[in-house]
This record gives structure tokens, C-alpha cells and sequence, in this order.
């Protein structure tokens, strides 16, 4: 099955979920914790618990009526003639639909999501595997910062400040790969609000003051697997990547806007990079071990070098 991630906006929108017992629970509770305008059809069963004022429990049978202004909905039950039923309605009236349980008729599945307010990370096997999803997401869940979400809030109300003191995109666009680096991400996750403010005018002055780098990886194996934490940090922020060949698989990591130069010998490479560092990019030089490669002569305090 072959699907695409989409997050949809469901915060005051009306969801129908069909069905009852422990599946259509669970949708009701996670539709209802977005937000959701939930409408349970519950196909006569009683509901006894409590739910949110956003959940309007419908203690009847399946009629069109109930289809009437949704965007989405959930269905739980095993009723094969009921399935047919809702589907053959859906699809007429241009709605969206997931049956619990059941991927390979249903438009969208639903992923095990991992929550930190506004960050949310979806897991998908793409209806193969659930059970896996789910430890996937546990581990995830274990590794992330609870207040990481609180984080991301702080940094996005930030963003004018950055904005009105960096003018240059490049270095913008740097500085904000440097906030969520390990090392600053732990860092500022520790902070109050003002030592975060504190924190971040202080990189973005060293930023402004910082100018073109060429960061060299010496490569043993042309095997994306083989790379350093470091080399792949490099090879996905870099403006510039000089490369050899065969390295279809390591260029998969760089950006969809990097500039990408092939290494040849008729190549002069050190005029090249450095009208790159006098631009203020950063240059990454990818250097097989066992081929032909052009050294390059470059200021100390512009030139670092990364090893496998």
C-alpha cells in the first residue's frame, strides 16, 4: 500500500466515528484530544461514561443523515453489510473514510502518533505491522523531552527577532540548524524564557560575525550507513557539496537546494570554493579515500575536518 503523510486539521471540525467497544473508544479519545468535533454514532449501544462537551454521543443505527457535514470518518464494527453500506455512501458524497482494522479498503489510515503539544510525530507501517508502530512510538516516547513541544513555542515567537537582526538567509537559515543542534537543544531545553532569549541573541551575534566554511569528510565507503551523526549533520545543512562518483546514496542526504559540483580532475576546485566562502557558504568536500582527489587551501579558521 502505498500512502503519503498528510496531518489534517481537525480542531473544530465535525468527525463522525461509527461503532462501539474498545477501537471505537480509542478514535473517539484521540479525535477528541485534537480537538475534534466528535460525533459518536454508537449504533444503539448505551455510553455510560463521561466525555468532553466536543463529543456528541448519537445512541441510534446507521441512517445517511448521520454523514451529513463532516470532512472525515472513523468506522469500528465488523458488520460486513453495514461496511458495504457506509462505504458505497461515502464515496458518493466525496467523504473520507478509515475502517478500523481494515487499511486495504480504507482511504487514510491512522499512524501512532507521538505528542509534544504542537510537535506531533506520526509512525506507520502503512497498515502491515500496527503492533510494531506502536513499540516504534514507545520508544520514541521515551527519548523525547516532555517540555520539547514548550521549546518549539518559545523558538517560533522568536523567529522575528531572528528575522530582524539576520538579514542574510543563509545564515539564518544556519543559525536555526545550530539552535537545534544536540548541543543547544539540550541546552536551551534546561533554560528559563529569558536565558533562552539570552541565549539565542548571543549565537545569532556569532553568527553574524561568522563567514564561509569548508568542512572536508574523508570517506571510507560510498555507503550513507558508514557515515558519522557529524558528516551527515554537514552533508544536510551544506550550500555546497563537492562530490565524486558514486555517490548516488550519501547525496540523498543533501538538501533539494544545495548546490552540487562533480569532482573532476580538469576541475579547479580551490577557485571554486573559494568564491563559495567569500559568498558565505558552507562547502562540504566529500573525498573518497582510495580515489582521485584535489587538496584545497583554505584559511585555518575556515577549514575543519571530519573522519569515519
Amino acid at each position: 500500500m502505498k500512502v503519503i503523510p498528510i496531518f489534517l486539521k481537525v480542531d473544530q471540525k465535525p468527525v463522525l466515528v461509527i461503532g462501539h467497544g474498545q477501537m471505537a473508544e480509542a478514535k473517539v479519545n484521540l479525535l477528541s484530544s485534537m480537538e475534534a468535533k466528535v460525533k459518536w454514532l454508537t449504533l444503539g449501544a448505551k455510553i455510560t461514561a463521561p466525555y468532553g462537551d466536543n463529543v456528541e454521543i448519537i445512541e441510534q443505527k446507521y441512517a445517511k443523515k448521520h454523514l451529513h457535514n463532516i470532512i472525515c470518518m472513523f468506522i469500528a464494527t465488523d458488520d460486513a453489510k453495514l461496511i458495504e453500506t457506509v462505504l458505497v455512501a461515502a464515496q458518493a458524497r466525496g467523504i473520507i473514510y478509515n475502517f478500523v482494522d481494515m487499511p486495504e479498503i480504507s482511504q487514510f489510515i491512522t499512524p501512532a502518533v507521538v505528542k509534544r503539544d504542537d510537535i506531533i510525530i506520526a509512525i506507520s507501517t502503512s497498515g502491515k505491522a500496527p503492533v510494531l508502530a506502536r513499540n516504534i512510538r514507545l520508544k520514541i516516547n521515551q527519548m523525547l523531552p516532555q517540555n520539547i513541544g514548550k521549546l518549539a513555542e518559545f523558538t517560533y515567537n522568536f523567529r522575528p527577532v531572528a528575522q530582524k537582526m539576520m538579514f542574510e538567509s543563509k545564515k539564518l537559515f544556519r543559525f536555526w540548524n545550530d539552535v537545534f543542534s544536540d548541543k543547544n537543544l539540550n541546552l536551551l531545553l534546561n533554560k528559563t524564557d529569558a536565558e533562552k532569549h539570552e541565549h539565542l541573541i548571543n549565537m545569532i551575534k556569532q553568527q553574524q560575525a561568522s563567514s564561509g566554511q569548508i568542512v572536508e569528510i574523508n570517506l571510507t565507503s560510498r555507503l550513507a550507513d558508514d557515515l558519522t551523526l557529524k558528516a551527515h549533520r554537514n552533508i544536510n545543512i551544506a550550500d555546497v557539496i563537492i562530490y565524486g562518483d558514486d555517490m548516488e546514496e550519501i547525496m540523498g542526504f543533501a538538501r533539494r537546494d544545495a548546490k552540487r559540483i562533480h569532482l573532476t580532475s580538469e576541475l579547479n576546485v580551490e577557485t571554486l570554493v573559494a568564491s563559495h566562502l567569500a559568498d558565505g557558504d558552507l562547502v562540504v568536500y566529500l573525498k573518497p579515500i582510495h580515489s582521485f582527489t584535489v587538496p584545497i587551501k583554505i584559511t585555518k579558521d575556515q577549514h575543519s575536518h571530519i573522519g569515519l
